[in-house]
């Protein structure tokens, strides 16, 4: 069997102007639109919250923001900006980015952006085995939690919950109603 042909290749990415922001998933360019200030809070909390849990722990783990490449497999024309990724294997973080599958990757859903992260994306972090994914939705109060390996595959969670962190066996806990009311007031219009 013919192996299948892609219409761009991890080169056509490089070779980008880079103030072009884009992913590559399966060969195929999609263009990523200017994150909302909201989108932007909601980053910006979260990765304090993950760098003060790593930093008092003593951790070696490593919290990133997009945007930063990450190459997940060898040999796939994907390369995917995720808004929030950790990564705790030192070996995979390079000077062009990530190479391999990060610990926890997190996407914020925009109205735009939420086909892509709920069904390309997923599937794309699943079969690289990403441990655990966080899809966070703004509009709908929701965070669902993809971990693999557990049983309860997909939790849900509400923004009034307190949301344990799968890669720390749920010693670090986010109290999304205060990461929410932090950066609701960015939602005006």
């Amino acid at each position: 069997s013919r192996k299948p042909s892609f219409r761009y290749t991890i080169g056509d990415y490089y070779a980008l102007p880079d103030d072009l922001r884009v992913e590559l998933i399966d060969g195929d360019f999609y263009l990523m639109e200017a994150p909302s200030t909201v989108h932007q809070g909601i980053i910006a909390e979260l990765t304090f919250l993950f760098q003060l849990f790593v930093r008092q722990k003593q951790g070696t783990c490593r919290v990133f923001m997009s945007p930063l490449d990450v190459r997940l497999l060898y040999g796939q024309p994907t390369i995917l900006q995720p808004d929030i990724l950790i990564i705790c294997d030192p070996a995979k973080t390079k000077l062009r980015g990530i190479f391999g599958a990060p610990d926890l990757v997190i996407e914020i859903l925009s109205k735009t952006s939420r086909r892509k992260d709920m069904g390309l994306k997923l599937s794309k972090y699943m079969e690289a085995k990403v441990k655990e994914y966080w899809m966070i939705d703004p509009l709908q109060h929701k965070v669902f939690v993809y971990q693999p390996e557990k049983e309860e595959f997909c939790t849900l969670y509400s923004f009034d919950e307190e949301i344990p962190v799968g890669i720390w066996n749920g010693e670090c806990r986010i109290n999304m109603k205060e990461v929410w009311e932090r950066v609701e007031g960015l939602n005006q219009d």
